[in-house]
């Protein structure tokens, strides 16, 4: 698994990110690559959410939500 700085190629966070959002990109554990949206796991959101990642933003949804759309998105390509 890795981070969300990681799939950005700075491991050690990255700048304007880590600048502008409440949750560091070193503290978003990717589980799934949905093509431009991430879904992350954190120790900063609470125990049923995922941090979904879409170009710069983040949404904690609960969990069974964000499979739901995850499982709707490969039924609907």
């Amino acid at each position: 698994m890795q981070t969300l700085a990681e799939l950005a190629g700075e491991p050690d966070g990255v700048a304007d990110w880590d600048e502008e959002q409440d949750i560091a990109s070193t503290r978003l554990l990717l589980t799934s690559n949905g093509g431009m949206v991430n879904y992350c796991v954190s120790p900063d959101v609470k125990s049923a959410e995922l941090a979904i990642v879409f170009e710069g933003d983040i949404d904690p949804v609960h969990y069974g939500t964000a499979l739901d759309r995850l499982l709707m998105r490969r039924l609907e390509r």
